[in-house]
């Protein structure tokens, strides 16, 4: 198991800008070498993913999916546009910052390993969950369980192992986040080419928690690069950056559940 040295025991922290020179130093990682060999694994990705089984199928079952939806409730539509099924690569920053936050920022363990030890060049692909990853947008809150449930069918048609979670956060956030492996060839350190199943997320949210999204994404991005202070609650900050945007995620929830109520009830259900 690998341990942190000298600037690894350190009790202080790296921020995320100092985490970079903390790999080189703690842990030997030759940072512009990883981010050549991580861009070479990213681009193999996205082509074995677009060319998959499952996700040719998806793109074949979109409109069946949605006209299904159509008759069952009756007119409304499943999907907010009309395309949405670009596959996009994680960046090279967003891809450190991720292994910086299990590392140092979400590792109780500090200065110590994370649990399961640290995640480095030798298995952070596996560990990363949305190397490559897209998002759907359905108009309605039925619409997300709906659609998870039409990928699921669609995975177990190809015989693909399927992983699910409705995601529900005290930030507001929610989503459904949906999960299959595919094998790529991902570079090792000597350029040999070795194939490693990777995660393809999808992830599937409604047309306003969408919006909410988009809104507070600046936000959001300058909270998750900074080490939370654990005394404060954002709960209690109402003049804090994260109060408003973090209930409104939760209001706008509710507002989807009383339109699913009223549309239901408009239907007789």
């Amino acid at each position: 198991m690998a341990s942190g040295t000298s600037s690894g025991k350190a009790s202080e922290k790296p921020t995320l800008s100092a985490y970079p020179a903390w790999l080189e130093s703690a842990h030997q990682v030759k940072i512009k070498e990883e981010q050549t060999r991580y861009t070479a694994t990213g681009d193999a990705a996205k082509r074995v993913i677009e060319q998959s089984e499952f996700w040719q199928a998806y793109k074949r079952q979109r409109r069946e999916l949605d006209d299904q939806y159509q008759i069952s409730s009756r007119g409304y539509l499943l999907f907010a546009s009309a395309e949405d099924d670009h596959l996009h690569i994680k960046s090279w920053s967003s891809f450190i910052e991720k292994s910086w936050r299990k590392n140092i920022v979400n590792n109780p363990n500090w200065p110590e390993a994370p649990e399961g030890d640290w995640v480095l060049p030798d298995r952070w692909y596996e560990l990363t969950n949305d190397i490559i990853r897209t998002t759907l947008v359905v108009k309605y809150l039925d619409g997300v369980e709906v659609l998870l449930n039409g990928l699921r069918d669609i995975a177990s048609d190809c015989g693909r192992a399927f992983e699910s979670s409705l995601e529900a956060r005290d930030e507001g956030y929610y989503a459904a986040h949906s999960y299959t492996y595919h094998d790529v060839p991902v570079p090792q350190k000597d350029w040999d080419v070795v194939d490693k199943s990777l995660r393809f997320e999808v992830q599937i949210t409604t047309q306003l928690q969408e919006v909410i999204r988009r809104l507070t994404h600046e936000e959001y991005d300058k909270r998750r690069k900074s080490i939370p202070d654990a005394t404060k609650k954002w709960q209690w900050d109402y003049s804090g950056e994260s109060f408003t945007p973090n209930y409104l995620g939760h209001i706008l929830h509710y507002m989807e559940g009383l339109i699913m109520e009223v549309r239901n009830r408009d239907d007789g259900r």
